[in-house]
């Protein structure tokens, strides 16, 4: 009997290759959008990718999005009450989500985990990030490393203005709002007051030192991308508000800090 012509497994046969395809589809929609979106330049570089993700996969990830229970909580607020929690590329592979949740994200984190990701993100930064990598170097493209989390805040307490670690290339945060009832919960941009200021990353610094450039909306289904610079000065406005939850997917494409000058 051929096990191939047996109904039930030629069936899952097939879901397992259109579940392959959908993700695959989703990578590519996400990097056809960063690749046709025109970069900003001012306070630094610096992209917002309307409709990142194909409408239907979007709807798949808000129904996937896992309790505060199944994430590390990362942070309290002035209470101790929890308030921020990220969940790893190795931890929703583990016990802490349902099953169907599971397989979503460890599908779509394998999805993104892809030399495509990073090799397009590079590429639409090349000339920035050309200044600090040496791109040509076959090592870099070996070592370059990509790192997918998701992150989600309570409370919305503020995150004041700091550049990326020293060991950061490019950060991409997906937006993931229900809605767009709290545009002003985006991502926020500042230019340093001394305008001489520079920073190779990894540091918290004084908010009133910057000036608010722009807070970008936080709406569904958006994507903010940024090359690393020592000016690319990125924070979180304070909203201190109890119900209000930002839930974003971060994706961190690193290089050790040898590589990195």
């Amino acid at each position: 009997m051929d096990l191939l012509s047996t109904p039930s497994l030629s069936q899952s046969l097939d879901s397992a290759a259109a579940t392959a395809r959908s993700f695959a589809d989703a990578r590519r929609h996400a990097i056809y959008q960063i690749a046709h979106t025109i970069t900003r330049a001012y306070p630094f570089p610096h992209v917002l990718v309307e409709d990142a993700f194909p409408q239907s996969f979007y709807s798949r990830i808000q129904a996937a999005l896992p309790s505060d229970e199944a994430y590390s909580v990362t942070g309290l607020d002035k209470a101790g009450r929890p308030d921020r929690f990220t969940l790893s590329a190795r931890q929703v592979r583990g016990e802490r989500l349902d099953a169907a949740q599971r397989a979503f994200w460890s599908d779509a984190f394998d999805a993104f985990d892809h030399p495509d990701t990073g090799a397009w993100m590079i590429a639409k930064f090349y000339e920035v990030l050309a200044e600090r990598l040496s791109l040509a170097d076959p090592a870099t493209g070996r070592e370059l490393r990509g790192t997918a989390t998701l992150v989600r805040e309570r409370g919305l307490r503020a995150e004041t203005p700091h550049v990326m670690d020293p060991s950061s290339v490019v950060t991409a945060f997906f937006q993931l709002p229900r809605n767009a009832n709290r545009r002003e919960a985006g991502l926020s941009l500042y230019a340093p007051k001394d305008p001489a200021l520079r920073c190779n990353g990894g540091r918290a610094h004084d908010r009133d030192a910057f000036d608010l450039v722009t807070t970008l909306p936080y709406k569904p289904n958006t994507l903010v991308v940024v090359p690393k610079t020592d000016a690319s000065f990125v924070g979180f406005e304070a909203l201190e508000d109890d119900v209000a939850t930002r839930d974003i997917l971060r994706f961190d494409l690193t290089l050790p800090a040898k590589l990195v000058h």
